[in-house]
């Protein structure tokens, strides 16, 4: 809208959209303490962040074009095997929904959506970069190449999938 008229990337063609939107919530998000409000900011930023930056830059991206959502395999449906979370989970669970859909609205104009799952990344989001290093997570250079592999792979007959972006291993398909 508005503010995108009067940014930076006003008039800017996009090749490739990185939607990076995560909010955990907060850590005790157990089935007695999680509330609606911490719900529905969650969904603000995790779900509905996406949407309003694709929507918004649509007009730039042209044949060709990508939109990547970085997901997380806590909002896999498939592995979630504990409770908890409910925010989060939930969000990005919504989330994967989302590029499913825009995958299919977006496949005629010819740009592929993909969601990426990037694993557990050493950073300051959840509890911390040194309990993400006990827990194995990997540093984000090693992140950001699985990413980057995940969004060369992608094309118009993968569009619509959730990988994950495993450097070492290779793009493998994310259980939703």
């Amino acid at each position: 809208g508005d503010a995108l008229a009067s940014s930076a990337l006003s008039g800017v063609t996009v090749d490739i959209l990185i939607n990076n939107a995560g909010m955990l919530g907060g850590f005790d998000q157990s089935l007695e303490k999680i509330s609606i409000e911490t719900m529905r900011k969650a969904f603000e930023v995790n779900t509905y962040g996406p949407l309003r930056v694709t929507k918004a830059l649509m007009g730039q991206m042209s044949p060709g074009g990508k939109v990547i959502i970085i997901s997380t395999s806590i909002g896999s449906i498939a592995e979630t095997t504990s409770g908890g979370n409910y925010a989060y989970r939930a969000s990005k669970c919504a989330v994967n929904m989302i590029g499913k859909t825009l995958a299919g609205d977006l496949k005629p104009k010819e740009i592929a959506v993909r969601m990426i799952n990037p694993g557990l990344v050493i950073t300051d989001f959840g509890p911390g970069a040194d309990a993400i290093t006990k827990m194995g997570g990997k540093d984000v250079v090693s992140a950001t190449n699985g990413i980057v592999e995940a969004i060369d792979k992608l094309t118009l007959e993968t569009t619509g999938t959730f990988v994950n972006a495993n450097a070492s291993e290779g793009v493998t398909t994310c259980p939703w």
